[in-house]
């Protein structure tokens, strides 16, 4: 097979698990139980609370850290909706929670959607606050994106399992 062939092959294969996730069909449940799936496959150290309770996040994810960097821990708000984006309420909420909190953590908000254009401006503007602690978005875009590196969780997560749970 001529290289040309393979790299058709390996983009129509990345399509196919594409196509085979929905996350808007994905309960938040589910969808939640995905991102954290996903962050453990990236590297992350996942720290999962019980579900019980409104922290105002759902859990820590720690980056593994190097020689020359420290880890990072991120506060994560996971947010899946059907028809609306994620709002600038939202992004209020969780940096004013973390920012009370203290400890140096960052946060992380991952949708199954977008973010609203206002959200994305007072990201922005947050960013520029001494105060305000680092934020980082994965749009529904993104989470895609990661996913296709992770075949095993688009299978688990896929078409089948939202069909079981009907």
């Amino acid at each position: 097979m001529a290289h040309g062939e393979a790299s058709i092959g390996e983009l129509t294969r990345r399509i196919e698990r594409g196509r085979a996730l929905d996350l808007l069909d994905l309960r938040p449940a589910d969808f939640e139980n995905l991102v954290e799936d996903l962050l453990r496959s990236e590297g992350f150290d996942v720290i999962a609370f019980s579900r019980a309770g409104d922290r105002g996040y759902e859990f820590v994810a720690r980056t593994p850290g190097t020689d020359n960097t420290p880890p990072i821990e991120y506060v994560v708000q996971v947010k899946a909706y059907r028809h609306s984006r994620v709002s600038v309420t939202a992004v209020h909420k969780i940096a004013q929670k973390v920012a009370r909190a203290g400890g140096g953590r960052a946060v992380m908000i991952v949708t199954n959607g977008q973010l609203t254009s206002v959200a994305k401006r007072a990201l922005t503007d947050l960013a520029s606050l001494p105060e305000s602690p680092e934020i980082r978005v994965l749009d529904g875009t993104q989470v895609k994106y990661l996913l296709l590196k992770h075949p095993d969780l688009v299978r688990k997560y896929g078409r089948s399992h939202y069909e079981r749970g009907r």
